[in-house]
């Protein structure tokens, strides 16, 4: 499961861990879990030359784009609600718990506190 700063952390190759971690689960792991508004706003986030890394990445065979739709829409808000965060912003954190906890697999990002501000229950991989 990745998050916007893991994807934006690919994207922009700032360290070898993001690298070795999506290469790693194309190669042996299996699926890598990509909540879609951690998509968009990672697409959002990283400059023009970087785009191209993200495309290469969406189009593995391993990778799931986890959508917001009415099988789990209820369930993000519900999320957002139970941690007391209604703003917009919130969403794409939410979303993302939301998906870890039901595949029960841990996100990877370089920032924990928007995810812990929703969860505490989530395990986190850290970006170095």
């Amino acid at each position: 499961m990745l998050d916007t700063s893991a994807l934006t952390d690919f994207a922009t190759q700032r360290t070898r861990y993001m690298e070795a971690v999506v290469w790693m689960h194309d190669a042996y792991v299996g699926s890598l879990v990509i909540p879609a508004p951690a998509l968009a706003a990672a697409y959002a986030a990283v400059p023009d030359r970087a785009r191209p890394v993200l495309d290469v990445l969406v189009g593995l065979e391993t990778v799931v784009i986890a959508p917001i739709d009415q099988h789990n829409v209820v369930a993000i808000a519900d999320t957002l609600r139970a941690a007391g965060i209604a703003a917009p912003e919130a969403v794409t954190a939410a979303s993302v718990v939301n998906a870890a906890l039901r595949r029960r697999v841990p996100i990877v990002t370089g920032q924990p506190f928007p995810i812990r501000s929703i969860s505490a229950d989530v395990e986190l991989d850290l970006i170095p």
